[in-house]
């Protein structure tokens, strides 16, 4: 899968548009949904314990690969849920 990953890349820098990326393509490589309207991430599974180790949503952000005002919404999320304890700054 990385190399078709790499192929495509390569492709694209050449110009050739030969290849268009679809809709299930893109959901699968940006790991966003599809759907009608705007385009959400999906939590991953793993995010309780990576918090554990490294509580910031500007790491969470680098470790997935996401905006950090995905993470953001992510662990404001998980925090309503009663998954994660409050925020350490608490809110204003």
């Amino acid at each position: 899968m990385v190399e078709d990953l790499k192929d495509g890349l390569d492709q694209r820098k050449k110009g050739d548009k030969s290849e268009e990326r679809t809709g299930a393509t893109a959901a699968r490589t940006t790991g966003r949904t599809q759907g009608a309207g705007r385009a959400y991430r999906r939590t991953p599974d793993d995010i309780v314990e990576v918090f554990n180790q490294a509580p910031s949503a500007t790491t969470l952000a680098r470790h997935y690969g996401v905006p950090r005002h995905t993470v953001q919404g992510w662990l404001r999320r998980l925090r309503s849920e009663g998954l994660l304890p409050p925020s350490s700054r608490g809110a204003a």
